[in-house]
């Protein structure tokens, strides 16, 4: 079966500030549809939406905060613009009003889904000294372990509050996704200390059970846990696979993730047991990628993935 793949606006929306343009560009490449981020102004809505329909192209997904609101600049754009895990009150409730926001956009835009990024745990992550192990091979040595265990357990320590404060969010965000009929997925991170964490997932879907929420697996963020040792490989898939709503396709060497599908470490076809034909399948490249290298990203996706998807 061929697969329906979109494409995330990321590659390119950075660098450009007309909303016609932008999707002129993206609509050029062999895909089923589009997912909006963060990096959209709200000015480009208009041109944008014209340009969608012009060009016929879907809207499968929006990524949390979209779009940029008026009354920021354009760089203001970001994924984690307000914490649905904050401390503050007032911060949660930003991060609630915005994601409504969102919401409503993917309703109007007829997308399925919305993929959030929930906060980070704000302890001494001590990340440089994390990579250095790495980048110097030697992240499988005793004392590179004995560092990571200790901060998992001085994170597993400080947590609990934070996910607390994550579910009451998403309990005030059930009614605006189940009237609109979005599903809400919660992505795996890149850093360790950002949550939900592999450990996380299983009591976020326990309590959410039977409602929106569901996981979006990363493929460049799983493979850079993988490789730190943070993760079991494969574990990610294996445990939260039966709540999977999407997947952010992009290709990684060691931690350097964001790069076209056959140009990384990645085994594409690992993916293929947990996709079902409504599984969201996104290529999600860095910024400024090569027209030639996404049009091979694309069909070394097809090419891996267009088979017995049951």
């Amino acid at each position: 079966m061929a697969i329906q793949l979109s494409l995330s606006t990321c590659c390119r929306s950075g660098k450009i500030d007309n909303g016609y343009r932008l999707i002129e560009m993206v609509s050029s490449f062999n895909i089923q549809g589009l997912e909006l981020e963060y990096r959209i102004h709200e000015e480009m809505l208009p041109d944008l939406q014209t340009a969608l329909i012009d060009h016929q192209m879907p809207v499968t997904s929006i990524h949390n905060y979209f779009p940029i609101p008026l009354g920021l600049p354009r760089n203001r754009g970001s994924d984690d613009l307000h914490r649905l895990m904050s401390p503050d009150k007032g911060e949660r409730q930003q991060a609630v009003e915005a994601t409504k926001r969102t919401i409503q956009h993917a309703e109007t835009l007829g997308a399925n889904a919305v993929v959030l990024h929930c906060g980070a745990v704000p302890m001494d992550a001590e990340l440089d000294r994390l990579y250095r192990y790495y980048q110097r091979g030697k992240i499988a040595a005793p004392d590179a372990r004995h560092f990571v265990e200790h901060k998992l357990d001085s994170l597993r320590e400080q947590r609990t509050p934070f996910l607390e404060r994550l579910k009451h969010s998403l309990e005030l965000l059930l009614p605006s996704a189940g009237a609109a009929g979005i599903r809400l997925g919660l992505e795996n991170r890149f850093h360790y200390h950002e949550l939900p964490g592999y450990e996380d997932f299983l009591t976020l879907f326990e309590e959410f059970k039977g409602s929106p929420v569901g996981y979006w697996h990363d493929t460049g963020h799983a493979h850079a846990q993988e490789a730190l040792g943070l993760i079991p490989a494969g574990g990610l898939l294996e445990a939260y696979g039966n709540h999977l709503i999407g997947i952010h396709l992009h290709d990684a060497v060691g931690v350097d993730d964001h790069l076209p599908p056959g140009t990384g470490d990645i085994d594409f076809n690992a993916l293929r047991p947990y996709i079902q034909r409504n599984t969201l399948l996104v290529l999600e490249l860095r910024p400024g990628t090569p027209d030639r290298d996404i049009e091979k990203g694309i069909r070394h996706i097809r090419t891996v993935l267009s088979r017995d998807i049951p």
